[in-house]
């Protein structure tokens, strides 16, 4: 886990962004979330078992104030990643790489 220091930039607000996610209810739920870790208050790091993508999602801040996220596999290793994501994207940007399956009813 010490090689996650690399994909940072900036400290942020971790809970608050967990609240964002979270604010979309089963959306953040159906990605399989088991662990949320607070990573040095410079990334959130959530465990996760999705259709598409089971391992890890890495959450940072980057210093244009948009979202990078990283796409690990179990041994924190990158298989893909996002970025400049706005805030108001986040959750379904996320979504699209961990979970959603275009045939889904709303």
């Amino acid at each position: 886990m010490k090689d996650l220091q690399t994909l940072t930039e900036r400290e942020f607000n971790t809970t608050e962004t967990l609240q964002l996610l979270k604010a979309s209810g089963s959306v953040f739920w159906s990605w399989g979330v088991s662990k949320i870790i607070n990573y040095n208050n410079e990334g959130l790091l959530l465990k996760v078992q999705g259709h598409h993508h089971n391992g890890w999602v890495f959450i940072v801040l980057a210093w244009n104030d948009t979202y990078t996220v990283h796409y690990l596999n179990q041994r924190y290793n990158v298989k893909d990643s996002s970025s400049e994501i706005y805030f108001d994207m986040l959750t379904e940007e996320i979504d699209r790489k961990v979970e959603r399956i275009d045939n889904y009813k709303f």
